[in-house]
């Protein structure tokens, strides 16, 4: 398993258009939430996934700060690896990013 984080501007087209679709399935579909999933805070977020060894996507959230804040959110597990903990572990590696390059930041999450 590989844990990933990138800008949004160092993604690329395919990457996102693959996270965005496994949101979607997951906010919109699966929860039958219609709602606006793809917004504006996608362009100045970090995109944090875990991914096998084949490059699926396990899991997935989003970081972004603002106004001296940093959220993250849209935290998704796919649903054949639910219960496994890689929710638990994607949200520990965030709050330890967090911890390292947003030093004195206030958290929001």
């Amino acid at each position: 398993m590989q844990t990933k984080i990138k800008k949004f501007s160092e993604l690329t087209l395919h990457q996102y258009h693959y996270l965005m679709a496994n949101r979607v399935a997951v906010f919109v579909v699966e929860q039958a939430c219609p709602y606006q999933e793809i917004d504006a805070i996608d362009m100045q977020a970090y995109h944090f996934w875990l991914e096998d060894e084949q490059a699926n996507l396990l899991a997935y959230a989003r970081v972004y700060s603002e106004e001296h804040l940093v959220h993250f959110g849209r935290v998704l597990v796919k649903k054949k690896e639910r219960g496994k903990g890689l929710g638990k572990e994607l949200v520990r590696q965030i709050i330890e990013w967090i911890q390292v390059y947003f030093p004195g930041g206030k958290n929001a999450y």
